[in-house]
């Protein structure tokens, strides 16, 4: 497995569209923006929003429910994670949003 710089952009897959980009170690808001323009050139979007994580590899499903590699974040350092920080864009950002409200509208229906 390849190994990153701290502060590289770590590419990842999406099952569905794109909810945030991921880069090796706590990285401030501008040197995150730095490297997504790095990586990502002309297409490279404004980030809006970081958060610094701890995340490491697992055993997850795609979206065919075959076993895969997948990338888990947590909010404490533990044994085998590493610093990352989440990078969300207009478009992710907007996308989280979406999930937390339908979430919280859950929860309101099944506590009714």
């Amino acid at each position: 497995m390849r190994k990153y710089q701290n502060g590289e952009i770590i590419p990842l897959i999406w099952d569905g569209s794109r909810e945030y980009y991921m880069a090796k170690g706590h990285v401030s808001e501008l040197d995150f923006q730095a490297a997504l323009l790095n990586s990502e050139g002309d297409w490279a979007e404004t980030v809006v929003k970081i958060e610094h994580c701890y995340a490491f590899y697992g055993v997850g499903h795609d979206f065919d429910g075959e076993p895969c590699q997948v990338m888990m974040c947590r909010d404490k350092p533990g044994r085998g994670r590493f610093m990352v920080t989440k990078g969300y864009t207009d478009y992710g950002w907007e996308c989280e949003l979406e999930s937390l409200k339908r979430a919280q509208e859950a929860g309101d229906a099944s506590n009714q």
